[in-house]
């Protein structure tokens, strides 16, 4: 019989089990395949900042197994996403694996996610996956008109499907429901059993699928010349974080929206509103932070800090599936300033907005803005947001100088805890 190269396997195995979290292992190429959960106690007197972050709320389980339907919103695909696992590969050899959704492109009514795996804290590119509402498919960095993998959704107890990859066909199955152990957790998972015939022999492969994470564990049969009979991986953490600015590489530059430079304005022309980096003094152990000076020079005026994010007005970004943003904030002066948001529609040529009022100290602080529905954000559409600011409408006379670092929007992921939970109930 004979198999693609077990390196081959190996590479492109420690990238999908991160994105076998995302999708499977990619069959007929191979089967080898830091999270986080966010909540915050609200803390100070302004209630829509909150400053001290809490465990998430355990996530509720399934009313029953035998309703468990999987749909292709219950793999957590977005860019800047992060999935670490367990590999046991067939060398015999066990490693951790980490691999991220490099870039997000909506064509219509498909996204295409970039994916890539971390590599001695490089990213190397291991291909794309499509996702459409009724499956998820996966191609190889080359590209080719077949995908190495497809995923058909509704995934249902006893439902199957074929289709071709450009090795072998492929029949899968779904077996379950079935409880299985990670070091993610415990979770109730539907299990896809792929049968794949080359050279008239059968290779199995399973992938247990939990909703809300996609697949947690997934097990396959390794070429006979290898050490090992099958692999196994397994998921670690997700982590769904997305860094917005860290100010420590290109300094203007948004690590997540690379068109968008923070840029400081003004509204009158004698008033001072300066953004730089200042090398000297980072928040949470970072060599840089942004430093933003203003002086209104005796007008009633405005003056501002912020990103366009995505370099344009004319293409406003999705912030919605975002639970919070947080970030580092000193000042020169204990003055107050605000942290604002500026979003569509637009309503007689004016976009909407919100102002989240802030009160920085003169030692650095991390502040963490809830974005969740509730009535301080109502005039705004997170689905179409233009800008993120920090913004002082100063009064005659006034000047500081701010510094902001460690710019990140978060998602939580209550799915991991209440894995985690499961298995501290069970005593596992």
């Amino acid at each position: 019989m004979k198999l693609v190269p077990l390196d081959n396997r190996v590479i492109i195995l420690t990238a999908i089990i991160g994105i076998s979290i995302i999708l499977t292992a990619i069959i007929g190429i191979s089967w080898l395949g830091t999270g986080k959960t966010i909540a915050q106690q609200q803390k100070g007197e302004d209630a829509n900042v909150r400053s001290v972050e809490q465990p998430a709320k355990i996530a509720e389980k399934p009313k029953s197994p035998a309703e468990l339907t999987i749909t292709s919103e219950d793999f957590p695909l977005a860019k800047g996403v992060k999935f670490t696992s367990s590999l046991c590969g067939c060398d015999g050899n066990t490693r951790e694996v980490t691999s991220e959704v490099c870039d997000e492109i909506p064509l219509g009514d498909i996204t295409l996610y970039k994916l890539a795996r971390i590599v001695n804290g490089k990213s190397e590119a291991i291909g794309y996956t499509k996702k459409r509402k009724e499956s998820l498919e996966y191609y190889p960095p080359a590209g080719g008109q077949l995908p190495g993998e497809i995923i058909r959704f509704p995934l249902v107890k006893g439902s199957a499907y074929e289709y071709q990859n450009p090795y072998v066909k492929v029949k899968v199955r779904v077996e379950g429901p079935e409880e299985v152990n990670t070091p993610a957790g415990r979770f109730t998972c539907l299990v896809l059993v792929s049968d794949m015939e080359r050279d008239g022999n059968t290779i199995t492969r399973k992938s247990w699928v939990a909703p809300g994470l996609g697949s947690v564990r997934s097990v396959g049969q390794c070429d006979p010349r290898a050490s090992q009979k099958e692999f196994v991986s397994a998921l670690k953490t997700i982590q769904t974080d997305l860094p917005v600015s860290s100010f420590d590489f290109d300094p203007f530059v948004s690590t997540a929206f690379a068109r968008s430079k923070w840029k400081a304005g003004k509204g009158d022309n004698n008033a001072i509103s300066l953004c730089e980096l200042d090398t000297t003094n980072g928040a949470a152990g970072t060599p840089f932070s942004l430093k933003w000076s203003y002086d209104s020079k005796g007008k009633d005026t405005w003056v501002n800090v912020g990103l366009l994010l995505s370099g344009s007005w004319s293409e406003p970004i999705d912030l919605s599936r975002y639970d919070s943003i947080s970030f580092y904030i000193k000042a020169a002066a204990e003055k107050g300033c605000a942290f604002k948001i500026q979003t569509g529609p637009w309503k007689e040529n004016k976009l909407s907005s919100a102002h989240i009022p802030l009160k920085p100290t003169s030692e650095w602080q991390k502040v963490v803005i809830d974005l969740r529905p509730r009535p301080e954000l109502k005039d705004i559409d997170l689905t179409k947001t233009y800008t993120i600011e920090l913004v002082d409408c100063c009064k005659k006379d006034i000047s500081n100088v701010v510094w902001i670092d460690e710019i990140v929007l978060h998602k939580a992921n209550d799915k991991i805890k209440s894995g985690i939970e499961m298995n501290k109930e069970r005593k596992i």
